[in-house]
């Protein structure tokens, strides 16, 4: 893994990238380490123009980043987002050791704010310490959804469709509120949410295991609507190893890269 950073900074670095400008946080680090960088970075640019990536941005600092950026530095005209697809993902185990099912930061509410929460997740590869939840009320087939990244390569539905079996392994399909959505139209994965939501009036607890995109639509719903009666709240078991090789290559399509890129802000207006 080492090796996989170092090969990198140095490319951020002979692009012109100021080695002084390169934070070393660890992912078990105190998430204020990760606040303080974000917030001083943010406070000192003078850009009008803004581009995240996040394909390889932990859960914790997307949903914190976006939340700031969509309530705060009206100084940033425009917001870009952007995701790289990859060629492949590693057959084996993806990630490991994990955190508790906790609430990500920025987003956290007390359990008792509604009796009739929903939850909503976002399916991934591996469920991580999700299972462990299913006996509490937020895990039953009946509060819960699933957002199934569709169409998707066989063996990528595979993984997914294992994904659920691990939570609930004894629940035919026909009964699970499975939503199927496109895992790289963030804009239709928004509007699936507020669906679900009723934009904002309907208590969402969000569990975002699955694409990246989908993800960053998650955490634009939960930063719009993480105030009021009905806060959105999101918890996840966050991993504290990654596999080297958890994504192989750039995906190309006819010679070109499949780099996505989402307009989050236009002209100082927020479009989500």
């Amino acid at each position: 893994m080492q090796q996989k950073i170092d090969a990198n900074r140095d490319i951020f670095i002979q692009h012109g990238t100021n080695p002084n400008e390169i934070h070393h946080i660890s992912v078990d680090a105190p998430f204020g380490e990760f606040e303080r960088a974000i917030v001083q970075y943010l406070d000192r640019v003078s850009a009008q123009n803004l581009v995240v990536d996040i394909t390889s941005m932990p859960q914790k600092m997307l949903f914190f980043l976006m939340k700031l950026l969509r309530n705060g530095y009206r100084n940033i005209d425009n917001t870009v987002v952007v995701y790289a697809e990859p060629d492949e993902y590693d057959r084996n185990a993806l990630v490991a050791n994990h955190e508790p099912w906790d609430a990500l930061p920025g987003f956290r509410l007390q359990r008792d704010s509604t009796s009739d929460r929903k939850t909503v997740v976002a399916i991934g590869y591996d469920p991580m310490g999700l299972p462990e939840e299913v006996n509490s009320p937020e895990f039953n087939e009946g509060t819960t959804s699933f957002l199934f990244p569709f169409p998707a390569q066989p063996e990528r539905v595979a993984r997914n469709w294992r994904f659920i079996r691990q939570i609930f392994p004894n629940v035919e399909s026909q009964r699970l509120d499975i939503k199927r959505v496109d895992g790289m139209n963030v804009p239709e994965i928004f509007d699936e949410l507020c669906g679900l939501g009723g934009f904002g009036d309907v208590a969402l607890t969000l569990a975002p295991f699955g694409p990246k995109p989908v993800s960053l639509a998650m955490a634009l719903y939960a930063s719009k609507f993480s105030t009021g009666e009905c806060r959105t709240a999101v918890f996840y078991t966050h991993p504290l190893y990654k596999n080297p090789n958890y994504s192989i290559g750039l995906k190309i399509v006819d010679g070109v890269p499949r780099i996505n890129c989402y307009c989050v802000r236009l002209g100082r207006s927020n479009l989500y």
